[in-house]
């Protein structure tokens, strides 16, 4: 992580919280259960809870329990979930009546969510590939009661472009750095190589998510890793091979804004309206959120 040290100016505090172990939390799922009922539950089960400032669905819970083994999360009264991967869904505003895709969608916590905000009323289409990967997915759609999800299997470089949508969110697949909290290993960083390799299969995935989309059409893009090569290099890529703007994340939630330069190749002023979350500012992983609108 020492090459971030440049572009994080909170250096002390955010090592600080990457050697620390990540809180409980979990997304209280509306579709089964009310928020009222779901915390009578946490008492029932002896967990203390805090509710999130920045999402009404969001918990952090104090317990020594496994919170994956209980009857409640096996029933989809919630869904175990990071801080910051709350910040794409609600970064994309998704509406009832709205054609949605999630065109990285397993294992399904982000497709549950957008189902759950506009309560199973838009047609909403969760695409990955490889059986594990769906079965995941189909696996936590059926749990959480998302019933106005289509599952697809395409490569998502390749999904077909006769079909259109409202909106995408593409959660892009990446070298996961900001993930340091759950695995110790990522805290030294990612290869370069890697880096550079998956970059540009990033660059490939949000072309297409561009091309799916009808005009004036929304796009998320989000990872969780802090990388400028796959965050703010890739949105500064498709800023000039699609007509695409870049859109303020209209979000009260503690961030960074988004580099405009880095190792001296300067980006688009407009990258500062994306937002870099570090382990600091949720007590969470980290990651990127891009919001972007297709002009014309």
């Amino acid at each position: 992580m020492e090459r971030y040290r440049q572009i994080i100016s909170d250096w002390d505090k955010f090592s600080y919280y990457c050697s620390q172990p990540l809180p409980k939390t979990l997304r209280v799922n509306t579709l089964k259960v009310s928020l009222d009922m779901m915390e009578k539950y946490f008492k029932k089960l002896g967990w203390s809870f805090k509710r999130f400032d920045f999402c009404l669905w969001g918990y952090e819970v104090q317990t020594g329990d496994e919170i994956s083994r209980t009857l409640e999360h096996w029933l989809g009264y919630y869904y175990i979930q990071e801080a910051t991967s709350f910040i794409s869904v609600l970064a994309l505003q998704p509406q009832p009546g709205e054609k949605i895709l999630d065109l990285c969608a397993a294992p399904g916590g982000k497709t549950t969510f957008i189902a759950q905000i506009v309560n199973n009323k838009a047609s909403i289409w969760a695409n990955d590939i490889g059986f594990r990967r769906i079965r995941a997915l189909m696996a936590n759609i059926y749990r959480m009661g998302a019933v106005s999800v289509i599952v697809t299997g395409y490569n998502g470089l390749s999904f077909p472009q006769k079909f259109k949508f409202d909106k995408v969110l593409l959660d892009a697949p990446c070298s996961g750095e900001g993930n340091m909290r759950k695995d110790p290993r990522r805290v030294k960083g990612a290869e370069l190589g890697f880096i550079n390799n998956i970059s540009g299969l990033q660059k490939g995935l949000i072309q297409r998510a561009i091309d799916v989309l009808n005009p004036g059409g929304i796009l998320v893009y989000s990872t969780c890793t802090l990388a400028p090569e796959e965050n703010e290099m890739v949105i500064d890529y498709v800023l000039r091979k699609r007509k695409v703007k870049v859109e303020d994340i209209d979000l009260n939630i503690p961030h960074s804004q988004g580099i405009t330069e880095w190792n001296g190749e300067k980006f688009h002023p407009d990258l500062t309206k994306t937002m870099r979350i570090y382990p600091h500012h949720l007590n969470s992983g980290g990651g990127y959120i891009a919001r972007l609108k297709k002009i014309g």
